[in-house]
């Protein structure tokens, strides 16, 4: 059995199986402002994900925490709230939904907070734009207000 595999069926075991989400510690800071490094997220296996979840997965052997901004055929897009990478990865590489944080209910993402997200990502993988460049963009700047407005509100 390979390392992942390993450790993906150990953690099923030792939470899963017994009925308990499985506790997670945010290390970095791509799912800020709403999860920040040190916050606590408890995640749950899913039957089915959608867009806006926030999900834990592997990603070249790394346990990663992102938001699903699109499903497609060949498997699901992800990204972090304050990050500009794409992640395509398969429904199997996830692990579950994250379904608290520090122990409260998640809030859910507005669609057109979603939508900018993920053009961001785009915009950033075609290549056209470096991170520099896009951050001086006024719609960058405007999702990260709306993105900064919405944690307040929620």
């Amino acid at each position: 059995m390979e390392p992942r595999e390993e450790f993906r069926h150990i953690m099923q075991i030792r939470f899963f199986a017994r009925g308990k989400p499985m506790p997670l510690t945010i290390r970095g800071n791509s799912m800020s402002p709403l999860l920040n490094p040190g916050d606590r997220i408890a995640v749950q296996p899913q039957k089915a994900y959608q867009v806006g979840d926030i999900v834990a997965f592997f990603y070249d052997d790394v346990l990663l925490a992102r938001r699903i901004v699109q499903v497609q055929n060949d498997g699901i897009v992800c990204k972090g709230d304050n990050s500009f990478r794409l992640e395509h990865i398969l429904i199997e590489d996830i692990v579950g939904k994250a379904v608290a944080q520090n122990g409260k209910c998640l809030p859910e993402l507005p669609a057109a907070l979603l939508e900018q997200s993920l053009a961001i990502g785009q915009l950033y993988q075609t290549g056209d734009m470096k991170i520099a460049a896009i951050k001086e963009q006024p719609f960058y700047e405007g999702y990260q207000t709306a993105l900064q407005a919405w944690i307040n509100e929620s």
